[in-house]
């Protein structure tokens, strides 16, 4: 009798100390949760904003008719969402509704740029003696609408004829339907992971949009080999596209090269199955090098492990492990078995192969972008000094003016590890004698090569650090004639 009232007692602490400890750490939750969801729960409005500013970018539009073009993707992607409805989910702002909101700007932007360029449509002769700004909100009333207008007949269209609120409530339809009348075994899983990536590569959030057909299909309870338990397992091995692959391709291949710098930063997130740096800062999404391994290598990898499964050479996935476990750990825990990990050590094998090959390709492309890329912006400045004005590049809105902020950045951080050096031209007067000499700068850019002089001072005098650069300068120019006298 005692034994029993110490532990109902014992219990009662806890559950008090439970709830005590709830309530007090609860402003936590509530800081962290406002967090996520003023920041990630807006993901979708990001890539609007986001997609149509670098859109006018590539158009080398100027920061003015920028910023109209946020403007009209904005609304058209508010427009789509039908908010009106009594069904309208604010969760469509998060992820859940990137896939119409890359949709829905793609178009925007695209239909924006060709009607403001249609003369019929101008309105520039009734803007005459108006003020800058006032002039071109008007000027743009038409090619605004149209946009606008245009999206909401489509989605009422879209409404009407599927009986949906919005276009993303179609398209889930449309998914989730794929997978309504097959039956369970290694096809729908197949299916799914090819859906799944296709999606990853268009920088579609995947796995949220087929949330619900993980849920209805994919249980743990479904005694199919194939469950979202099975997926987080041996599919998303360092993130979706079985990114650890890759990533230790990058590490053990790549690790001298340029390339690999984004795989340092990155194993701290992949270790945990997040692999957001590799997918966007390589980038993997919308690269057609890397489309191919990064749908094939988790097909692959899923027809490996579900054969290993189905002829029981390793045990099924029974148990829920939380997709952040790291890999070897996770298949341990999964599996109740070493085999798990040593299915998962295999797989990781095989996808390094088949990531090789298009890693070499991706590097060639590079090199050759990256020559091109410099080349241009050097081309662009010697046309400003031919014609004897100042280009001042850091200030452009478009490509040449980003690309000369990314060069700012390398050049200060390679003054700072004094990565910059003089070639000495000699002088000769007479029969031969070298009076003197002309220091002549040099800037080795790692990724860039030799960096036109020219272009090193103009980007120094514009980003400010022209004095730091100049002070540099006579410190090398004074160590070199001191070792002279000496010699």
């Amino acid at each position: 009798m005692i034994i029993k009232l110490q532990k109902i007692s014992m219990k009662f602490e806890k559950n008090f100390f439970l709830a005590v400890t709830k309530r007090s750490l609860s402003w936590i939750y509530d800081l962290l949760d406002n967090i996520n969801k003023g920041c990630y729960g807006l993901f979708s409005v990001g890539i609007v904003i986001t997609m149509s500013l670098s859109y006018a970018m590539e158009k080398n539009e100027p920061s003015d008719s920028s910023i109209m073009y946020a403007v009209v993707s904005l609304a058209a992607f508010c427009v789509q969402l039908n908010v009106a409805s009594p069904k309208f989910d604010i969760g469509i702002l998060g992820v859940a509704g990137c896939f119409s909101a890359v949709v829905v700007t793609f178009i925007a932007c695209h239909v924006y740029s060709y009607v403001k360029k249609v003369h019929v449509f101008s309105l520039e002769k009734y803007t005459a003696g108006i003020g800058y700004v006032t002039a071109m909100a008007i000027q743009n009333l038409i090619p605004v609408f149209s946009v606008i207008g245009g999206i909401a007949i489509i989605n009422q269209a879209v409404i009407k004829l599927f009986g949906v609120y919005s276009i993303f409530e179609l398209t889930s339809k449309l998914i989730i339907g794929l997978f309504k009348n097959m039956k369970a075994g290694y096809l729908p899983g197949l299916l799914y992971n090819f859906l799944l990536h296709v999606l990853w590569l268009f920088g579609f959030h995947g796995s949220n949009i087929l949330e619900p057909v993980a849920v209805a299909k994919f249980g743990l309870d479904s005694n199919e080999i194939f469950s979202k338990a099975f997926f987080d397992t041996y599919v998303v091995m360092g993130g979706c596209g079985t990114t650890i692959c890759i990533l230790l391709a990058l590490l053990i291949f790549y690790r001298k090269d340029r390339i690999s710098k984004l795989a340092k930063i990155g194993v701290y997130t992949v270790i945990f199955n997040i692999n957001e740096v590799l997918n966007f800062g390589l980038p993997i999404v919308w690269n057609p090098v890397f489309a191919v391994p990064f749908i094939c290598t988790p097909i692959v990898v899923y027809s490996i492990s579900y054969a290993a499964t189905y002829f029981g050479i390793v045990p099924p996935v029974v148990n829920e492990v939380t997709w952040t476990t790291p890999v070897l750990f996770s298949g341990y825990m999964a599996t109740g078995s070493i085999k798990g990990s040593l299915l998962q050590l295999f797989c990781i094998m095989v996808g390094i192969l088949i990531y090789m090959p298009f890693l070499h390709i991706y590097k060639n492309i590079q090199e050759v972008t990256e020559k091109e890329r410099i080349r241009e912006l050097v081309g662009l400045f010697k046309e400003y000094e031919e014609r004897n004005e100042e280009p001042n590049l850091l200030a452009r809105s478009d490509k040449y003016g980003s690309f000369a902020r990314i060069l700012l950045q390398n050049l200060k951080a390679d003054i700072k590890d004094k990565k910059l050096y003089l070639l000495f031209q000699p002088q000769i007067k007479g029969k031969g004698h070298c009076i003197g000499a002309e220091a002549l700068l040099r800037w080795e850019h790692s990724q860039y090569g030799f960096i036109y002089p020219p272009l090193i001072i103009s980007l120094a005098k514009d980003g400010g650090i022209l004095e730091e650069l100049e002070r540099q300068i006579f410190d090398m120019a004074g160590y070199a004639i001191r070792r002279v006298s000496e010699e």
